[in-house]
């Protein structure tokens, strides 16, 4: 069977089209380069006090997302959960079940921290997970975990993750 120019052209542009395709895809999968400092307006993890990376919140949220309705106003709360994030930079063997992540934000000039146990982040019925915040500018910390299952126990303008792994 022999192929005309048109046929060869059209075989040509899907081949181009399947290799872009694929190349986003990877892209979009991998994660991004750790950057050597902290940079203003991305989220900090350190890992044992070393800084690891930064993260840009529209990164964490291509991790595929959660979901859950909040008790104190029935509004859906959806995002990656954390312990997804702390595994792109965190070998799980590195974590234990009391490893510790402290995750904090400010939020209109007020600071708030949470930690929780790596046992704790894991565990699905506690829907730990990193949403945007309402102004959509940043994420903030949620949860169904009974010491963070209110509005005023979030953690709002998320912009560090410390991950201890031998606490």
């Amino acid at each position: 069977m022999k192929l005309d120019r048109k046929q060869l052209f059209i075989a040509g542009i899907i081949v181009v089209i399947a290799v872009a395709l694929g190349i986003q895809g990877y892209l979009q999968m991998a994660v991004r380069a750790p950057t050597e400092e902290p940079v203003d307006g991305l989220l900090h993890v350190y890992v044992d006090d070393v800084f690891i990376a930064n993260v840009a919140p529209a990164d964490a949220l291509a991790l595929e997302a959660h979901e859950f309705t909040d008790a104190e106003e029935g509004v859906a709360q959806a995002g990656p959960r954390l312990d997804e994030l702390v595994l792109l930079y965190v070998d799980s063997s590195r974590l234990r079940d009391e490893s510790k992540i402290t995750v904090s934000g400010s939020r209109k000039g007020a600071d708030k921290t949470a930690s929780v146990t790596w046992a704790e982040a894991i565990d699905i019925s506690n829907n730990i997970i990193l949403d945007v915040s309402s102004s959509g500018d940043s994420l903030k910390l949620v949860s169904t975990l009974p010491r963070m299952d209110v509005r005023a126990e979030w953690v709002q303008g998320i912009n560090r993750i410390d991950v201890t792994t031998k606490p």
